[in-house]
């Protein structure tokens, strides 16, 4: 893949823990590794990517104790936009909301401990939508 989605969009680069980076062009996620020059794609949205956001941290997953993850969201243009938190490693789905924002998805935002992700949308209001990350609820909590 070649290209980088910037007229639109801010703060969709980021490197991950072991150095790989991500970012995004058309609908698909690109992991570019910089050491062997191989890129994997998260291929599960089904319009342009706009907005984007990552988190490290403990677990949001589990109750108590657990490892470090990453976590990567993105959300889509569209009039009932996909949004997707996925594992950068696996690159499969975790969490998928859809509608929950109007006519596309602006910006993105991990809480600090990860269980929480705000959402805006392109819509006149700019509607604001935040998602419990570990719930598998279709619903945002708050809009």
């Amino acid at each position: 893949m070649h290209g980088y989605r910037a007229k639109d969009c801010r703060n969709n680069l980021r490197y991950l823990k072991d150095g790989r980076a991500i970012f995004h062009a058309a609908a698909l996620a690109i992991v570019l590794n910089p050491k062997t020059n191989q890129q994997k794609f998260f291929n599960n949205h089904t319009d342009d990517i706009t907005a984007f956001a990552y988190w490290r941290g403990i677990n949001p997953f589990k109750k108590k104790g657990g490892v470090e993850i990453e976590l990567i969201a993105t959300g889509e243009i569209g009039p009932k936009p996909l949004i997707h938190i996925w594992d950068p490693t696996k690159l499969e789905p975790i969490r998928t909301w859809k509608g929950q924002l109007l006519k596309g998805v602006t910006c993105l935002a991990f809480s600090p401990n990860g269980k929480r992700l705000a959402g805006c949308g392109l819509d006149n209001n700019h509607m604001v939508a935040v998602f419990d990350v570990r719930k598998k609820s279709k619903k945002a909590l708050y809009k």
